[in-house]
């Protein structure tokens, strides 16, 4: 736990703080920061005011504690929440306030306590502009969470078609597989999203690889009209040389 963390102490005045990072009150929040309240202050939930703040899109909010003292150091603090303050706005897809924590030095790659990095939220949330954002900063498309699943794992799983593209554009793999064998084609596939498989087909996919099961994309279709429309797509998509 960061030194500057404040769980203790003068809970009067740090719940107000934490209170006007949630509402956006910039001068509530600026005068007791200058009568010393730490920016850094928890609220009644466990969420630091720079969590609120975020969270609820105060990008304002966010800059003023950022350039207040040593909150930079707590930029990437998990806390109770299991999620650090940038992927409280990538979830919802708040482009603004993202840019202004990547600027002040969030770190991209920090992972929640699900092992998901801000851009595995992202993608799983088809929050196109958060992908666009993270990748601009160079988020890692194949960084792995718990499960072995990369960003276009969880797009693919989801039918998150323009994110999916904008990963493979990203120079994303293909071929990776997660703790079953799944590739992001199975997951397409088991999901039902034809599109997405046909792109994925186009960026050069196995329609062959096999999962642990030893299961194709095709075999693991929700559906038989799912599988022959994959088994169709695959046929059509052309491959990348």
């Amino acid at each position: 736990m960061p030194k500057n963390y404040i769980m203790q102490g003068n809970r009067r005045e740090q719940i107000p703080l934490v209170r006007f990072c949630q509402l956006g009150d910039c001068e509530n929040v600026q005068k007791l920061l200058k009568q010393g309240v730490s920016p850094n202050s928890v609220g009644s939930f466990g969420w630091t005011a720079l969590q609120e703040a975020a969270n609820e899109g105060h990008s304002a909010v966010v800059s003023l504690l950022c350039l207040q003292g040593d909150c930079r150091s707590d930029l990437n603090y998990l806390g109770s929440a299991g999620e650090t303050a940038l992927h409280k706005c990538t979830v919802n897809d708040d482009a603004k306030t993202m840019e202004v924590l990547l600027s002040l030095g969030s770190e991209v790659e920090v992972r929640n306590t699900g092992g998901h990095s801000a851009l595995h939220v992202a993608t799983y949330h088809d929050n196109f502009e958060a992908v666009r954002l993270l990748l601009s900063y160079n988020a890692d498309v194949i960084l792995c969470d718990r499960w072995n699943q990369t960003p276009l794992h969880r797009a693919a799983a989801r039918g998150c078609i323009s994110v999916v593209q904008l990963l493979l554009d990203h120079r994303s793999d293909v071929f990776l597989t997660h703790d079953q064998g799944f590739t992001p084609l199975h997951l397409a596939a088991a999901w039902g999203s034809v599109p997405t498989v046909g792109l994925l087909l186009a960026a050069g996919s196995d329609i062959n690889a096999l999962n642990r099961n030893r299961k194709t994309a095709a075999d693991v279709g929700q559906s038989a009209e799912a599988s022959l429309a994959i088994h169709d797509v695959a046929c059509q998509a052309p491959k990348l040389q």
